[in-house]
């Protein structure tokens, strides 16, 4: 048997399968490591360092090549199966969303530092200022 080198490390299952099956079909002997493991228990990824790709050391250049050919040349293959134009849509600015979830986030922080601040000028009923430590 010839010796293995690790194509890549992936911690998605799903992602692995496609690089393995993408290698596979293009003629070079993937095989996936820990992916026994994984299956039955999805959470052991990390602590596993993740699912390798492993390949004959000798087709480790060649696939490399062979994975960016495939992507370089995405969007032609893809205009090509559908035998039209494909348009790419800028996606929407959501910064908006960004502060919403900010604020939401803060929002604990903000009610608690308006009750000290509320708590801190309360005055008592003799006209006198009150403190923290008393109470009405």
């Amino acid at each position: 048997m010839s010796p293995k080198s690790t194509f890549g490390t992936y911690l998605m299952m799903e992602e692995a399968l496609i690089v393995a099956s993408l290698l596979t079909d293009g003629g070079f002997n993937a095989t996936l490591d820990n992916y026994g493991h994984t299956s039955i228990n999805p959470f052991s990824i990390p602590a596993l360092g993740g699912i390798r790709i492993s390949i004959p050391t000798r087709q480790l250049p060649a696939a490399r090549e062979y994975v960016r050919n495939m992507k370089d040349t995405a969007a032609v293959r893809l205009e090509e199966a559908l035998q039209e134009p494909v348009f790419y849509i800028a996606p929407k600015r959501i910064r908006w969303r960004a502060w919403a979830m900010v604020l939401i986030s803060l929002d604990p922080l903000i009610i608690l530092v308006g009750m000290a601040l509320i708590w801190k000028h309360r005055i008592s009923d003799d006209g006198k200022q009150m403190t923290i430590l008393e109470r009405p």
